[in-house]
């Protein structure tokens, strides 16, 4: 299962803090975290999935920030194209959210969720495109712009309270409550 807590804006001294596990499968082919440039020529600080060439989390010297994971379905659909390219999208790209949005058809991606960053604007975004829970096709695009807090992020909507996502928020919000920046990277 992947997971992600993330605070954005939580702390005055750490204006993002994310913890986070990716859940894949072990033959999956993958780069660790590293300072690359993309075949657009844009540099970003990501991980990569060799097999399909995008990312599951990933930073630009520019301060774009785009964080993924897939959606349990009970029903799944292959989507057309690799979810990993919608984290290098935004870190390539200039637009906003809804710019994002608009110039990307959410239906060809299996069910996902992606969290969009953007430190120049302080602007954070949620954006799912989870089927009806029917087992309906997958939609077209759910989102909500994110405030500053202490959020969590598995393979549900936002902030689903599934044991796992609860404790590692929890655990998030008290090494930000503490004064020791030990906390903070043994949490």
């Amino acid at each position: 299962m992947c997971l992600i807590a993330f605070a954005i804006g939580a702390s005055q001294r750490w204006p993002l803090v994310i913890a986070a596990n990716r859940d894949e499968f072990l033959n999956r082919p993958t780069a660790p975290l590293a300072r690359w440039t993309t075949e657009a020529g844009k540099e970003v600080i990501s991980g990569r999935d060799l097999r399909a060439g995008g990312t599951w989390l990933g930073l630009s010297p520019g301060g774009r920030m785009a964080m993924l994971t897939n959606v349990r379905e009970p029903h799944p659909v292959a989507g057309e194209r690799s979810r990993g390219e919608l984290v290098m999208r935004w870190l390539e790209g200039g637009m906003d959210a809804g710019q994002f949005m608009a110039q990307t058809d959410s239906t060809v991606y299996g069910a996902f969720n992606l969290v969009l960053g953007d430190f120049q604007s302080s602007a954070w975004h949620w954006l799912s495109n989870q089927s009806d829970p029917d087992g309906g096709p997958v939609k077209s695009w759910q989102s909500c712009a994110l405030k500053p807090g202490v959020y969590g992020l598995s393979n549900g909507a936002l902030d689903t309270p599934w044991p796992k996502t609860r404790a590692l928020k929890t655990a998030l919000r008290q090494a930000l409550d503490s004064d020791r920046q030990e906390d903070l990277q043994a949490g």
